[in-house]
């Protein structure tokens, strides 16, 4: 580019209306292709929409519980031939030996892979799964546990 001469750079986005749902905020802010990242400015505000207003505050221990003792996370991978997912639970234990079980994530993808890749990429995204929710809960974790039928991931 040329010092002193003024570029203009635009984009033309054919958005159809959506309604004002998270579902429709997410379909026009995924509807806009910036491979380069420069319209980020003007999705940064869809985002913080999404972020702010639909935050969802969900607790995964009973009222009636008391306080838990224990807390172990157990992670199940397994693909199929369509794509790989992982399911992660938290297992408690209070004081008086009663358990609780809670689902806390859950990840999908559709991969072009084949059955012991997926294996082994489940997994991986099970162990990323396992320190990101380590970093984020509040809670001392005693172990983890992870999960899968395939002999590819144990060898």
């Amino acid at each position: 580019m040329e010092c002193g001469v003024r570029h203009t750079l635009g984009f033309r986005n054919r958005i159809k209306q959506k309604p004002a749902t998270r579902r429709g905020i997410l379909a026009v802010i995924s509807a806009v292709y910036d491979p380069l990242g420069l319209a980020s400015p003007a999705i940064l505000l869809p985002k913080m929409v999404l972020q702010k207003n639909f935050a969802v505050n969900r607790c995964v221990k009973p009222e009636d519980f008391g306080e838990p003792e224990t807390f172990k996370l157990h992670h199940l991978s397994d693909p199929s031939e369509f794509g790989y997912g992982i399911v992660s639970y938290v297992r408690m234990v209070n004081k008086d030996g009663r358990i609780h079980c809670a689902f806390v994530m859950a990840k999908a993808r559709v991969a072009p892979l084949s059955i012991p890749h997926m294996e082994l990429t489940a997994a991986t995204v099970a162990i990323c799964g396992d320190r990101l929710l380590k970093q984020k809960i509040n809670w001392t974790v005693g172990k983890s546990y992870f999960w899968t039928d395939d002999t590819t991931v144990h060898r």
